[in-house]
């Protein structure tokens, strides 16, 4: 009796694994990795006219940085920035890494 009941705990414990597995790779399928792209090349513009501006935040302060001065110093497309409705940009400098907050803010067509 005690070795079916490990049986089946094993048995459980696979199919748990596998449903997770399954679930976590449909996950990595349906990410947006154009977005992701996006986001990336955003990033390492930000901290290039930023730090071209002299703009760069002390250590736990943050600086925010308006779609439209990218735009302006034609640093970004502005068709990109409106298809995501990313409107500010927040750099907040960290020990090891920066932290970036994109805030989104769409215009609602009536």
């Amino acid at each position: 009796m005690w070795i079916m009941n490990k049986i089946i705990m094993v048995i459980w414990g696979t199919i748990i694994v596998l449903l997770c597995t399954i679930l976590f790779l449909i996950g990595l399928k349906l990410r947006d990795n154009e977005y992701l792209a996006f986001e990336a090349n955003l990033k390492k513009t930000v901290l290039t006219y930023v730090k071209k501006n002299h703009k760069m935040p002390k250590f736990s302060d943050c600086v925010v940085v308006y779609s439209d001065e990218l735009i302006e110093k034609e640093l970004v497309k502005e068709e990109d920035l409106n298809k995501y409705c990313i409107k500010r940009i927040i750099l907040k400098k960290g020990l090891l890494m920066n932290e970036y907050e994109f805030e989104k803010e769409c215009e609602k067509e009536e």
